[in-house]
């Protein structure tokens, strides 16, 4: 690069980060997330994965669903997952429940106990931020 730029940009050579003599890469941190081993994603990535979505007023169960804003965020296989969920400002450490669809037609489905939180608006689509702590 620094031979193409006429050595106007400057390059440097790091050394290659490893955990346990394996590359740590964000191939191998998906991998991790959508096994369910949410812990050790996080230990990688140095802080909790993160996803964002948007919490939908419609009930199953007794719980909310949120819809992912993107379906190419990495989503932990189906289970329960100690999380720190912030909605409307409000931040709360709760259960998140996590179903994924048996064909890969469908989106995965987040789902999680809004009464854990006080006074939200009553609007449809609230964004949601959802900080995966632990399987």
């Amino acid at each position: 690069m620094a031979a193409i730029s006429n050595h106007r940009i400057k390059t440097v050579t790091v050394k290659e980060l490893d955990s346990q003599h394996l590359k740590i890469s964000s191939t191998r941190i998906r991998k991790l997330i959508g096994q369910g081993k949410i812990t050790e994603a996080n230990q990688l990535l140095g802080h909790p994965y993160e996803t964002t979505g948007k919490l939908i007023r419609a009930k199953i169960d007794g719980l909310s669903i949120v819809n992912p804003s993107s379906r190419l965020q990495q989503l932990p296989k189906t289970g329960g997952y100690l999380c720190d969920v912030t909605i409307s400002k409000q931040k709360q450490r709760l259960t998140v429940q996590v179903h994924q669809p048996e064909t890969s037609q469908s989106s995965a489905v987040i789902y999680l106990n809004r009464t854990a939180f006080q006074h939200l608006p009553r609007i449809n689509s609230l964004p949601v931020s959802i900080k995966w702590l632990s399987e």
